[in-house]
């Protein structure tokens, strides 16, 4: 059997065995018959009595033994316990993520910070030269944004300011107020059903009637409108179109500077519009987080282009929806008599319906005798087709607009969304077009019609404001999404009420609504005699 003599290397100079000792090679003189790697481990011996290292004291606990035993594991065959209160263990894991994301946040926070940082220190070096020639583009852009629709003069006299914040306010009892028709002038056409089979995969070009004549004539130039007011027999206090009626009612959703004129004459009110001005336009995403610019790079995409654009949009989607030819007709009616100038013309196919409201005094009106009366307000309302075989001839109206996609390059287009997210798509319309949709439903209303067909209309390319194509027609009823709007005729009446009261309160003469385009206000102007027949012509008419 193998033996080993014991050696002894002793060193009486240091706590350390002597290196000059012979003994090892003494002793392991035949370790080559032995199959295993030599190791005394003497590296580890100078440690030992090493009084430099300032944890030495430490070097008497267990764990220094752990780097010889790291690659011991003790594996338990027992099956992991249950917990009996589950829905601890899950608050806590919750409260874990929220605290991780919370993290990430704060994380990504400090990291734009200090990129952010690092940017304004470039910006600082560039000189002020630079600064001052970024702050005039970011002055100007602003300023193109809060353009006046005409220009108030010195020498207008302020009569009020309404906050806008006011007019959601102003309430009406409608169960007490009363309409009358006057009479149908135009032509009602039959709805053709075949739009509703338009799908994103089944689109229609949008039919260009760019040879017909689509007229918007403002109150004074309305003889019906006209006549009625000097018919003592129908006693009217206000003559007013849908349109400028449509407009005050959304004033508490603009952004865009507007101005409607009104006449006060023979204690009667005429509210007008000038030709060309804003009311006229179809506004594109007014009332986005993130509207168009009016410095856009792409000038198609600038307001005022989009306004036109979207205005010939809807000329050309109200004739789109009806049957062409003498065959569509319903019913004709005597003809439109503001088309007298244009009988050489090509004018379009609609159906006009005046009517006359009875507004009773709004709550909380003051107690003067203009204000506890009764008022008769004539309207001129438009109807653009009817559902074939409707229940009787007075239901079953429709009243056509459309959308147009302003931006096709964000995540999800209308394409993508028609298909599986109608509700979610209405909802982002109705946050990014406030304004105009309560303008459309508000016509609606005072047209009486049943139904409003809104069309979804997009450009063939991105890049041509010309050609168009139908992608969907949702039908929704009118009332139903006026109260998804949040829009009330007890407000609205209230609305138009209480401006009524306060002009005829004011002595004769002519006055300027004006939605300022900085404060969130509408001012009220008296214009001196000498200058009611040279008014500022409208800035918005006249951008790019």
């Amino acid at each position: 059997m193998s033996k080993f003599n014991y050696v002894l290397n002793f060193s009486p100079d240091t706590w350390t065995p002597s290196m000059e000792s012979k003994a090892e090679e003494n002793c392991l003189g035949g370790i080559q018959n032995f199959p295993f790697a030599p190791s005394m481990k003497i590296d580890r011996l100078g440690a030992v009595c090493d009084f430099s290292y300032t944890s030495y004291s430490r070097g008497r606990d267990p764990k220094s033994s752990q780097p010889d035993n790291q690659d011991f594991h003790l594996v338990d065959s027992r099956p992991f316990p249950k917990t009996k209160v589950r829905y601890v263990q899950r608050k806590f894991q919750k409260e874990t993520a929220q605290a991780y994301h919370q993290k990430q946040q704060q994380q990504e926070k400090a990291e734009m910070l200090l990129r952010q940082g690092k940017k304004n220190a470039k910006m600082r070096q560039a000189g002020t030269q630079q600064y001052q020639y970024s702050r005039h583009r970011f002055v100007s852009r602003m300023r193109t944004l809060t353009e006046w629709s005409i220009e108030p003069l010195s020498s207008w006299i302020s009569v009020a300011e309404i906050p806008l914040s006011s007019l959601p306010k102003q309430f009406l009892d409608v169960s007490k107020s009363t309409i009358e028709d006057i009479g149908w002038f135009g032509t009602l056409k039959s709805y053709n059903k075949s739009m509703d089979r338009i799908s994103p995969k089944l689109p229609m070009a949008l039919k260009d009637f760019g040879n017909m004549e689509f007229l918007q004539p403002t109150t004074s130039d309305d003889e019906i409108l006209r006549d009625a007011l000097l018919q003592p027999e129908k006693n009217i206090d206000v003559a007013i179109t849908d349109q400028i009626l449509a407009c005050l009612v959304a004033a508490a959703q603009s952004k865009y500077s507007w101005h409607i004129l009104v006449t006060n004459v023979d204690g009667k009110l005429i509210f007008d519009k000038q030709d060309g001005s804003i009311i006229d336009l179809i506004t594109v995403n007014e009332t986005s987080a993130e509207p168009p610019l009016p410095d856009n790079v792409n000038k198609n995409n600038r307001p005022h282009l989009l306004g036109l654009e979207a205005l010939k949009s809807n000329q050309n989607y109200t004739q789109n929806i009806q049957i062409n030819g003498d065959e569509g007709i319903i019913k004709q009616f005597e003809p439109i008599p503001f088309s007298e100038e244009h009988q050489d013309a090509n004018v379009e196919s609609k159906c006009y319906r005046y009517r006359i409201f009875s507004l009773p005094p709004r709550a909380g009106a003051s107690s003067s005798e203009n204000a506890q009366k009764t008022v008769r307000v004539a309207i001129r309302t438009e109807i653009d087709a009817q559902i074939p075989n409707a229940e009787s001839e007075n239901s079953g109206f429709i009243f056509a607009r459309a959308l147009n996609e302003y931006d096709p390059k964000t995540v999800k287009t209308w394409n993508t969304q028609l298909e599986s997210q109608k509700g979610a798509l209405l909802a982002t319309e109705i946050r990014n077009n406030a304004c105009q949709l309560t303008k459309w439903a508000t016509q609606a209303l005072l047209s009486s019609c049943d139904i409003l067909k809104l069309g979804y209309i997009v450009r063939r390319t991105p890049n041509d404001r010309e050609s168009h194509q139908i992608i969907s027609v949702q039908s929704y009823k009118t009332k139903e999404l006026s109260a998804q709007m949040g829009l009330k005729e007890e407000n609205a009446w209230g609305i138009v009420r209480a401006l009524v009261d306060l002009l005829s309160e004011q002595p004769e003469g002519q006055y300027v609504i004006l939605r300022t385009p900085v404060k969130h206000v509408l001012r009220v102007y008296r214009i001196p005699d000498e200058e009611s027949s040279e008014l500022p012509q409208d800035e918005q008419s006249h951008k790019e």
